[in-house]
């Protein structure tokens, strides 16, 4: 079977995201679009899915005739239903026969081991909503698979199993598209690679697993150099490095002209979470100062998701232990945490200004159906209604992101909506910014763009904390801790 796209153009409001795109794919062939965040992959991908309507032509072929297909996407946050278990979530629009359970059994044992069925989906972190979301389009027929960013969850053995095993589904006559900013990865594993950029085709890399190392690393530094080519600015390979040693440049962000020049510090003493069906978190003991950096690595079996719902309040878990906020000598302990404790509480006892990014970018940090200006908005910026639209324009700009406040938030790339989040939080100049999984599913242009802003709080007299299941490139921290067992180490 052939995949034929013709001339697919796709616009959001005034923004062309997608912009006559044409390419065909062929059952047996693994695709990878690589690109930078906005590009246009995911609204391809959902286009392809059936899931966006779009100007062009979109059309199975077989034996030169037209036919029929039948898709399956895994996207980047999957939708799964948090209140139920990770069985019920497979089998909802499945029917759960004695052929469906004994085929679950079999792929559970083949892409998943870890996977808990009798889990709740609120309990469980990003890699097991990726796998409770493969699972379950693994049960449906299809003839093409879309996973969007499969890996950003997983560690380096998980994702090796991963593509090991879309390697062999691909020889059952099915077309396997990934989404990824992995270069290494997609050279690795894809027969064909489709770099796009601004919406549109730039190039097709043909034959990948046919080619020797010299020319996949040619592939990899021409698929770098186009994500990192952006408005100009990060052309400079040691932009970062030079961002580090010397930040003295007058930057033009929402916060750049704030210094903060009062000492503060948030300590965590003997925190201890056991959620039900959820990794515990035990002893947990750290402390964060102005002007400095923490890093929390660790995965979601270790605790690191119970670790981000204990500091930001997200789900109300039974915890022991003490927060202390202490700020122009002002002291404020409490035993749990919540979102309007941190953002308000906290800064009406002793003025300490507290953001957080969660992990969930799509339904905790925001939500689908809210528009960019409603995204933007929190309690914390103005008490002046006349003056929010002109806040609003202030954080698009400071983006760099082409995007209006009417723009629908389900429009934007992960990306896009990620960089929104952190300027949204950014915008009331936080003391302490509390950011969660912060690269994830990011290209290497994005990546950058948050590392500097995390070096402009630090600069400014600010603190980071960071919870990460990614490694980061550039050593920008003061101290770094292992999540490990549920323990800090």
């Amino acid at each position: 079977m052939k995949l034929i796209l013709s001339h697919i153009t796709k616009v959001f409001g005034v923004k062309v995201a997608l912009d006559d795109v044409s390419v065909t794919m062929s059952s047996g062939s693994l695709y990878a679009f690589a690109g930078e965040n906005g590009a246009g992959k995911s609204t391809l991908a959902n286009i392809i899915s059936k899931k966006s309507f779009c100007d062009g032509g979109i059309y199975a072929e077989e034996n030169s005739e037209q036919t029929e297909y039948d898709v399956q996407i895994v996207s980047q946050t999957p939708v799964i239903a948090d209140g139920i278990t990770v069985k019920e979530n497979i089998f909802l629009g499945v029917k759960e026969t004695k052929e469906n359970k004994k085929l679950l059994k079999e792929n559970i044992s083949k892409w998943a081991e870890k996977l808990e069925l009798n889990s709740y989906v609120k309990d469980i972190g990003g890699d097991q909503r990726f796998y409770t979301s493969l699972m379950q389009v693994l049960l449906k027929p299809f003839d093409v698979l879309i996973l969007d960013e499969p890996g950003a969850y997983l560690d380096d053995i998980e994702r090796e199993c991963l593509f090991t095993n879309l390697q062999k589904l691909k020889q059952q006559n099915k077309i396997i598209i990934v989404i990824s900013h992995d270069k290494n990865e997609i050279v690795k594993y894809a027969d064909e690679i489709i770099l796009l950029k601004k919406g549109k085709i730039v190039k097709t890399f043909c034959d990948i697993a046919e080619k020797n190392d010299k020319e996949k690393s040619a592939v990899i530094n021409e698929i770098k150099q186009s994500i990192e080519t952006y408005q100009g600015r990060f052309l400079n390979k040691n932009i970062l490095s030079e961002t580090c040693q010397n930040f003295s440049d007058k930057q033009d962000s929402l916060t750049s002209s704030v210094i903060i020049n009062t000492k503060f510090s948030f300590t965590v003493n003997s925190l201890c979470s056991k959620p039900v069906d959820m990794p515990a978190i035990t002893d947990i003991s750290f402390s964060i100062n102005a002007g400095s950096v923490v890093l929390i690595k660790g995965l979601a079996e270790a605790g690191l998701l119970t670790l981000e719902d204990a500091l930001t309040g997200m789900q109300k878990n039974k915890i022991s232990g003490t927060f202390t906020f202490e700020h122009q000598n002002k002291k404020l302990s409490a035993k749990k945490l919540s979102p309007c404790f941190l953002r308000n509480t906290v800064f009406a006892k002793t003025g300490l200004k507290i953001a957080f990014v969660s992990s969930n970018k799509t339904m905790r940090s925001s939500n689908p159906d809210l528009t960019v200006g409603q995204l933007l908005y929190t309690s914390q910026i103005l008490s002046d209604s006349k003056n929010l639209d002109k806040h609003i324009l202030k954080v698009i700009k400071s983006s760099e992101l082409d995007v209006s406040q009417n723009q629908k938030v389900n429009s934007l790339s992960g990306g896009m909506l990620q960089r929104l989040i952190l300027e949204r939080e950014l915008s009331f100049n936080p003391d302490l910014l509390i950011l969660c999984e912060p690269l994830a599913g990011l290209d290497m242009q994005k990546t950058e763009i948050i590392i500097q802003k995390i070096i402009e709080v630090k600069e400014r007299g600010g603190a980071v904390l960071i919870l990460s299941t990614e490694d980061f490139e550039k050593n920008i921290f003061d101290r770094q801790y292992k999540l490990e067992g549920g323990f800090l180490c």
